[in-house]
């Protein structure tokens, strides 16, 4: 408990952290979700409230730290030398900064090299590493014919519609994520919206200790919450322009549209697709502002030759959403994105992005919860590439 009270007060003390995108040494406008109040029968998931710092404990669960936390900074400077020198602009990039002397490589990383900080000993290592390789996999019996189908993108809109249509008090605001949701999956979302009992054995099998992903339903929820109020924020600061990297079946480009504002939705030119032939149908343009869709491969072109062609200026602040890509991500390509982005920003710019802890990537933390997560993962053919330090 006491090694537990000294990292904390340590992280606390740290205010800002240097990786490629220079934070601003203003006060940020960003507020965190709000707490949600779980239902009884809930696993226990909130939302931390940390201004202008890196929140290290913005999901619980059970009591516990979740694994994924989320990342906002204010992204200040356009000169490449302000970017990438941590003492440009004195405290806390500097001197005060336990982070500044480390390389990006430190600081994100595959989980199968030497990480620095967080570590575990060899022991606690070789135990996880034979429950996460020898023991977990097991799960397959049960976990393939459950995981192998939906797609990600169709799933997460199934656990960020649930505690709306389950009536759980403070769910998020999404009310077109139902839309899209009983259009792609019409049988899930005709059984979640009369609340039929497979829906809810479903849900309860997803919140076994161990063998599922508690808290995974309110973390998607609470995450949601999160997202929505940096958007809220940034527009109030009286940001403009609005980056959704891997857009994905994102609501917020129609739900936060304002006079004056453009939403910007990047994705793989098949979803983009997709994406368009779903609002069109959906979300008329008529009754809603419509973003500007770019179907683009960042893998194969950067953001800014993406960007090239839209209405989008270097000049004015920025807001850069990346929700639920970073850890899909190679190290390489995380640190080109956020290059990229760093490149795009003009002053008062921001980013925000949610990640997966570099300790636990490379198996130095126990959370079955997340090697669950793993596998459900691998069986739709994907995988957690990288991971951040914290």
């Amino acid at each position: 408990t006491t090694q537990r009270e000294v990292a904390r007060e340590e992280k606390d003390r740290i205010r800002h952290r240097t990786m490629n995108v220079h934070p601003s040494t203003s006060e940020s406008n960003h507020v965190a979700a709000p707490r949600k109040e779980i239902h009884p029968n809930e696993p226990r998931c909130e939302a931390a409230v940390q201004p202008r710092t890196y929140p290290d404990e913005v999901v619980r669960v059970d009591g516990n730290e979740r694994d994924l936390a989320d990342e906002t900074s204010t992204v200040e400077g356009t000169e490449a030398e302000d970017v990438q020198d941590p003492n440009a602009r004195g405290q806390p990039h500097g001197k005060d900064n336990p982070y500044a002397q480390w390389a990006f490589e430190d600081l994100c990383g595959n989980g199968t090299g030497p990480t620095r900080g967080e570590k575990a000993g060899w022991t606690k290592r070789a135990t996880i590493k034979f429950w996460r390789y020898c023991i977990n996999p097991c799960k397959q019996i049960y976990l393939y014919a459950q995981t192998v189908r939906p797609p990600t993108n169709h799933l997460m809109l199934q656990f960020r519609t649930y505690n709306r249509d389950y009536e759980i008090p403070h769910a998020n605001d999404d009310y077109l994520a139902p839309l899209l949701r009983d259009e792609l999956m019409p049988s899930r979302g005709q059984a979640m919206r009369k609340k039929l009992p497979r829906m809810k054995i479903m849900h309860d099998v997803t919140q076994w200790p161990v063998l599922g992903l508690p808290g995974i339903v309110n973390f998607i929820d609470a995450r949601t919450q999160w997202f929505d109020e940096a958007i809220a924020s940034a527009l109030d600061a009286g940001i403009t322009q609005v980056v959704v990297v891997a857009a994905g079946f994102d609501t917020r480009a129609y739900r936060f549209g304002r006079q004056g504002v453009t939403f910007f939705e990047i994705d793989l030119p098949d979803a983009s697709r997709k994406k368009q032939e779903l609002v069109q149908k959906l979300i008329p343009k008529t009754e809603y502002r419509w973003p500007e869709f770019v179907a683009a491969d960042l893998s194969t072109i950067s953001l800014e030759n993406a960007l090239k062609g839209t209405s989008f200026l270097k000049t004015k602040p920025s807001l850069f959403i990346m929700e639920g890509l970073v850890y899909y991500l190679k190290p390489a390509a995380v640190k080109g994105l956020l290059e990229s982005i760093s490149s795009l920003s003009a002053k008062g710019s921001r980013v925000q992005f949610d990640f997966v802890k570099l300790s636990t990537l490379a198996g130095d933390n126990f959370n079955p919860g997340f090697d669950t997560m793993r596998l459900s993962v691998f069986n739709k053919g994907e995988r957690f590439r990288s991971g951040i330090n914290h």
